[in-house]
Formats: C-alpha cells, structure tokens, sequence
C-alpha cells in the first residue's frame, strides 16, 4: 500500500476459516515519516572567491540528519552550510540531497552562475619626470566602477580617466580598483617615478684595436643618471695627434645599464704606436652632462712618465687630467699663476703603475691662466689651463 501522507494509520489483519467460518483480526499501527523538503539559498558569485551555499531545507516533526552537496557531478562536502570557490568563470550545477533520521530523503538543484573579475588595464602619458609631474590617465578597463589611489595620500578618485598632478619628488604606486556589475572585483598597479632629472654618462673603460691599417676604438659606457640617454657627442684623442668626433644615436640606454660602444671614426694607423689614447664626452641627449669628472678615460700602450688629456679647459670648479707612471711611486703637484706664484701648498700623493686620473678642484681660484707642474722623481711636466 502506498501512503500518500506522513502520519500514524492502524492495519488490520482479518483471517477466516474456510472449513469452520472462524475468524480472527490482528490491528497494528504504522508510522509513515515524513520526506524533507531540500531548499538552499544561493547567490551567484566570482571567480575565485567563495560562494556561500546555506541549507533551507525544512521537515516536519523529524529532523535532517545528513546533507550532501554536489557541484557539476562532484560531492565536495557536506554540512548545512559551505563555501564554494570557481576558477571557471560560467554556469555550475548545484544539487542538495538532505536525508532524515529516519532515512527519508529529498533532493533539489539550482543554477548558480560564477562571474569573470573585470579586465583592469590602463596607460598613462609618463611613468617618470621632474615635478610638478603631470600625468593623464587612460583607462581600457572592463566596464563598472572605478576607485583610483595616486599614492601621494591625495584623494581617490572615482572618474574613469582622471588627471594628477605630483608635486614633490618620490615614488609613487598607483592602484585602480574595478567592481563589475556582478560585483566583482579586481585591480592592477603602476609605480610613477617623480625625480629632479640627472642626466650622467660616464666612461668606465675604453680599448684599442688595429684592424686593416686603422686603430679602432670602443668605449664602456654607463647611464649613472636617472633618465635614459638616447645620444651622446665623444671626442677620440689618439696622442693628441689626432682628434675625431663622433655622434652617437639610438642608444636608448636605459639608467644603471652598461653598453660597449665601438666607434665607426677610426685612426690611419701608418707605422706608430700611440703612447696613450682617450676618449672624452662632450655632450649627452644634446645637453652637458651632470657630472662632467667621469667623462674621460685614458689608456696607454706604455708605463712611461707622461701626462695628458687635461679637461674641462676652460675650467671652473675642477680640472681633470691623466698622469702614467712606470712604477708605484709618489709624486708633487704643484699649481702656479701665470706670472709664477705658487697659488697652493704642493701636493704629495701616491699613484700606482701605469694609468691614472687626477682631479684638481679650481672652485676657489680667480680667473685666469695657471700651470700645473707634476713631479715624479727627477722628471716634471707642466700642462696649463685657463680658469673662466
């Protein structure tokens, strides 16, 4: 017999004697129990964020013992409440089948939709400059709201392609945050560099090479500044000989980066050795540099005493110049006036064998003509320059 509703019914068993006309009836009752009603509340959610899926499921009388969960053909857990998380975006599955502490069971299904998070992508007009440092935003982002952070304690914005302007110097971290419509979110980041701008190309080493009857030359070269350097004008001195002048473009070298450079000026070699060689910058991205003291280096093919390549001549506060020595030794320094004056104390130093660069700060010297007279054991060399 199939009962139709949950409730306690009395059975009656009549047995007759066919023989005899006896009869007899045995009653019995029967609990029919009532099945759950399987309900859960769900809400659509995003791309790997949990969604919360709550049992609502009700019975009378009885009580839901067990629950079971199943999402798109897998059971994930079970409890009468639980999270989900989706790295698919798309339609999910979702059944619940609840069973009672009588075994009564009941199931039911529904469609939860998961959500892409919003595309965030944006450009803007620079990422480094010299304050006040004015950037527009442009913004290819998905559609939905929009919260920018300029990273300068500012206010936020709300716009879709806002303007700021940075003020004082430092590095900033720009962040745009994008809800969807469906409520999801997601955002990405931009460093902006505000900088006062250095430009600074220094020659770390340089070589020289005979090749088919011609000394050529390459140069180590590195951006110590804080912009890139996309040009630069190097004067070559072969023993002040012979002087080239070479304009380098499309360096595109970016700040801390190193780059050989061989230069396409080259020397007639004819039938000499030069004692030493350099290579001198004069200008970079068509403007001087920032720190004019790196800007020239000196090789020489022999350990002799000598001294060359003095620069920036016209000076003002230093001159720079390269001395060579066979022998670790000590050497004088000595500056004098035009007209013979000593103009400060001599200098004692020690230089190592071969090759080495020596500043001399000017800054406090009037203008004029002086000589700078170098002594190195029984030997001197004077080289004059001109303070502006």
């Amino acid at each position: 017999h199939l009962y139709a509703n949950a409730g306690t019914y009395h059975t009656a068993l009549e047995i007759t004697d066919l023989t005899n006309g006896c009869a007899d009836t045995k009653i019995n009752s029967v609990t029919i129990h009532p099945n759950p009603n399987a309900d859960f509340i769900n809400a659509d959610g995003c791309i790997n964020k949990d969604i919360s899926l709550v049992d609502a499921s009700t019975i009378s009388n009885d009580i839901i013992q067990n629950y079971f969960w199943n999402i798109n053909g897998n059971q994930l857990l079970s409890g009468n409440q639980i999270t989900y998380n989706s790295n698919f975006a798309g339609p999910s599955n979702v059944q619940l089948l609840v069973t009672s502490n009588f075994g009564c069971k009941d199931s039911i299904s529904k469609t939860i939709t998961v959500y892409p998070n919003p595309l965030v992508v944006f450009t803007t007009n620079a990422i480094y400059g010299a304050p006040p440092l004015n950037i527009n935003f442009s913004n290819q982002s998905s559609a939905g709201n929009y919260e920018w952070n300029f990273g300068d304690n500012s206010s936020n914005s709300l716009l879709a392609n806002p303007n700021h302007t940075y003020s004082d110097t430092g590095n900033f971290v720009i962040k745009l945050i994008v809800v969807s419509p469906y409520g999801c979110i997601d955002s990405s980041a931009l460093n902006i560099n505000v900088f006062e701008p250095i430009i600074d190309l220094a020659i770390i080493n340089n070589s020289i090479t005979k090749r088919n009857g011609r000394w050529v030359l390459k140069a180590l070269l590195h951006n110590n500044g804080n912009l890139p350097i996309q040009d630069a004008e190097i004067k070559l001195n072969l023993e002040n000989r012979s002087l080239l002048y070479e304009n380098i473009s499309s360096l595109n070298l970016l700040p801390g980066n190193f780059i050989e450079h061989e230069f396409t000026s080259s020397f007639d070699a004819g039938d000499y050795t030069p004692s030493y060689f350099c290579s001198e910058i004069l200008t970079v991205n068509n403007i001087q540099d920032f720190n004019e003291s790196n800007n020239s280096f000196c090789s020489t093919f022999n350990n002799k005493f000598d001294c060359f390549n003095l620069y920036p001549n016209p000076a003002t506060s230093y001159v720079s110049f390269g001395i060579t020595i066979p022998e670790d030794n000590a050497i004088t320094i000595q500056l004098f006036s035009e007209t013979g004056d000593e103009c400060i104390k001599s200098i004692n130093t020690t230089l190592n064998k071969g090759y080495n660069s020596y500043n001399f700060n000017t800054s406090e010297l009037a203008s004029g003509v002086y000589l700078i007279k170098i002594n190195y054991l029984e030997e001197f060399k004077t080289i004059k320059f001109i303070r502006e």
